[in-house]
């Protein structure tokens, strides 16, 4: 019987999705990571992000938005700048009108949403299937579709979809976020 352990996985290094990883197998030394279809709409809104280059800075200190739509550099940026802005003041006013030192704002770096068009990686309800775009060679995309499954998980049935497990290099993280 296979046994399967709820871990995060990587394909970048920065960005962690939870997942249900098979254990003892891989696939030439790669985990093969299951997600559930709350994780796999995560997944498609990073994987989309990734190809329009879409993203935005989300304060979440105070729950807002704190940039518009940019480029993952100019977020990266945004992060980098955002004390010095509130430098000469010496503090950040949060939503709530309470004076905290602008290093103690927790910002992240989120999928900016496209439209469909846009979209290379989306979840097709009618076929509880996640069709992604993988591009093979320069500007050849070739859809491949992974459809649900059920998988047993300490007794009870969970519903997954193998979303690059087996073609993907997806890493079991070594950080919990």
């Amino acid at each position: 019987m296979r046994e399967y352990q709820l871990l995060n996985v990587t394909i970048d290094d920065q960005t962690y999705f939870p997942a249900y990883v098979l254990i003892g197998e891989d696939w030439n030394g790669f985990a093969l990571p299951y997600f559930t279809l709350e994780q796999g709409k995560r997944l498609c809104e990073y994987l989309n992000a990734e190809e329009n280059d879409k993203w935005e800075v989300v304060n979440l200190t105070d729950g807002i938005i704190a940039t518009p739509v940019i480029s993952k550099n100019e977020a990266y940026a945004f992060i980098q700048e955002f004390s010095n802005k509130f430098k000469r003041q010496g503090y950040y006013l949060t939503a709530n009108g309470v004076k905290i030192k602008p290093e103690e704002v927790k910002l992240e770096i989120q999928p900016a949403g496209s439209d469909d068009e846009e979209s290379k990686a989306v979840y097709d309800e009618a076929t509880d299937t996640f069709i992604i775009q993988e591009l093979l060679e320069e500007d050849e995309n070739e859809p491949v579709e992974y459809t649900g499954e059920d998988i047993m998980v300490d007794g009870t049935t969970i519903h997954v979809y193998a979303i690059g497990s087996g073609s993907w290099i997806w890493s079991v993280a070594t950080r919990l976020n």
